[in-house]
């Protein structure tokens, strides 16, 4: 019965983070698209969700060291700050000024599920097993169904729309398995991402926007 806990309490609580993460960015796209109708930008939004949260963690990072990022390093931390930094949040917004909203909370996270199984494979050695690979040509199927029907309806513009939403995805999968191959602490990585992002957005921001 104790090894039968042990196994199946990380499936438990992977399945339930997924969940939860999944809502939470399920609400975050839906408030980012209210925003952009209502006169915000793509840049705005990204420089809102990373200046207050950056500001905000400033000093957690400091007391554990700018130095080295708190035992992160500078090299990993930029490779993390740009996979799941502005750039990514700024093609996720963009492509909702594109496309409609449905296409992105499926299109994103499912390549970021693809993407995260195939680079899991190739970088970490993870298994692929029979069911996972169905369930990675299941999703390619449904993908190629959403820019097919972004081609019919949209336009050529309407795939370059879906296009940034897999390129936000691979970014967050890329990112995802950064974390495992570094044994990065998700939370420790949030910090340095925000606290990066700050650092770059913010100047950016001001001379480009």
């Amino acid at each position: 019965a104790a090894n039968t806990n042990s196994t199946s309490s990380p499936v438990v609580i992977g399945i339930a983070s997924g969940i939860g993460a999944s809502f939470c960015w399920a609400t975050a796209f839906a408030f980012a698209k209210h925003g952009l109708a209502n006169g915000m930008a793509p840049a705005d939004l990204a420089l809102h969700r990373f200046v207050w949260t950056g500001a905000i963690l400033l000093p957690f990072l400091a007391r554990r060291g700018l130095s080295d990022l708190g035992g992160v390093g500078w090299g990993r931390g930029f490779v993390l700050m740009l996979c799941a930094g502005p750039l990514q949040a700024f093609l996720a917004y963009y492509g909702f000024t594109i496309v409609p909203l449905g296409h992105g909370t499926v299109i994103q996270p499912a390549t970021a599920t693809v993407m995260g199984a195939l680079l899991s494979a190739w970088i970490l050695r993870e298994h692929l097993s029979v069911t996972r690979i169905a369930g990675i040509v299941v999703i390619l199927v449904g993908l190629s169904l959403f820019g097919a029907e972004a081609l019919a309806t949209i336009g050529t513009h309407g795939a370059g729309g879906d296009l940034m939403f897999v390129a936000a995805g691979t970014l967050w999968a890329m990112f995802s398995v950064a974390l495992r191959r570094w044994s990065v602490n998700g939370l420790h990585a949030m910090t340095v991402v925000s606290v990066l992002a700050l650092l770059v957005v913010a100047p950016l921001h001001g001379m480009v926007f």
